[in-house]
């Protein structure tokens, strides 16, 4: 019970910290403020994936050090039809991942 409730405060705190430090170019990043802590992580979606949003992209590599896809890995997304697979951005996500040195997790 004692780790669910630290567990809950460490995300109100980081949650508080990336509202606040976002936009601050100076302020230290989440990922090092809790290094040796434990991974702060991220749910991204197929807009940041791709790079559409800098603005989102640049905050995740900033302050995140483990990424999850939301919706990229579920069934309709890489099998959308008989004998048809697509893992294009399954790809992308994971090319995400290993340029911003994160730990990655598959998801669906």
């Amino acid at each position: 019970m004692i780790n669910q409730k630290k567990l809950i405060l460490s995300s109100l705190l980081c949650m508080t910290i990336v509202t606040s430090v976002a936009s601050c170019g100076s302020e230290p990043a989440l990922k090092d403020v809790f290094a040796g802590h434990f991974l702060i992580g991220a749910a991204v979606n197929e807009d940041q994936i791709y790079g559409r949003n800098a603005g989102e992209v640049g905050i995740i590599s900033k302050h995140f050090n483990t990424i999850t896809p939301e919706n990229i890995l579920k069934w309709e997304s890489v099998h959308p039809e008989p004998e048809t697979f697509c893992f294009d951005a399954a790809d992308k996500f994971v090319e995400l991942g290993e340029q911003n040195k994160m730990f990655i997790v598959g998801h669906a």
